[in-house]
């Protein structure tokens, strides 16, 4: 069995149909998005709708959490335009994503994984990078912990789990023109960080006038 987990959409449709794309062409089993479909970028609809409508298993996010509760910190609603993915989505959808789980766990043969968008600890807002201290989680039981909201994609090993981010789809953190997402394969219980190449300045031709100058700018980081 492999499986594909992509997270960190941020509304960049263009992003996931290029990473989609790929996943097509790997071969994979199963999808997994582990939230974040929404904020920063417009297409939130058409992200949405292509997750669902590609029987994507989803789950919520931080930014999903706080377009469901209307909790955004208003000096940065002008970044994270929530307001305006709000204006996007129909009742129905936002009913819909309400009832996305904030973490899923999966057992694949012998082998149980935990799926949460932030930290095991704070499974939407927990955040989980390179070089975080991993011994907190030593004693969890799963044989992988998969996460995302970084942006920063990485695969560790830790007392015998490994612990993976996989990355963003929609805008990578590292390096603005190269999506990531990850492919696990069961039968040897290894993850893969896959990247995958963006048409940045298509993305800003499409979405540049709906979105603020810290994100042209994270997208055009090399």
């Amino acid at each position: 069995m492999r499986i594909a987990l992509l997270s960190d959409v941020h509304g960049n449709a263009i992003a996931l149909g290029t990473c989609l794309e790929r996943v097509k062409v790997l071969g994979v089993d199963a999808i997994y998005f582990l939230g974040d479909a929404v904020g920063y970028l417009p297409a939130v609809r058409e992200v949405v709708d292509r997750l669902e409508g590609d029987g994507i298993a989803c789950q919520q996010g931080n930014h999903e959490q706080m377009l469901l509760s209307g909790s955004v910190p208003p000096e940065r609603e002008d970044t994270y335009r929530l307001t305006h993915a709000r204006r996007q989505l129909d009742a129905d959808r936002l009913r819909r994503i309400s009832t996305w789980p904030s973490r899923r766990e999966l057992n694949y043969g012998r082998h149980k994984l935990l799926l949460v968008h932030g930290s095991p600890a704070a499974p939407l807002d927990g955040y989980v990078y390179p070089d975080t201290d991993l011994s907190p989680f030593g004693e969890l039981p799963y044989d992988a912990v998969v996460m995302g909201h970084t942006h920063r994609p990485f695969v560790r090993e830790h007392r015998g789990k490994l612990f993976v981010n996989v990355g963003s789809v929609g805008l990578p953190r590292d390096h603005g023109n190269l999506a990531a997402f990850a492919v696990y394969d069961d039968e040897a219980h290894a993850f893969e960080i896959v990247r995958v190449p963006l048409d940045v300045e298509a993305i800003l031709t499409a979405y540049g006038n709906d979105i603020d100058d810290s994100v042209r700018a994270c997208l055009r980081r090399k």
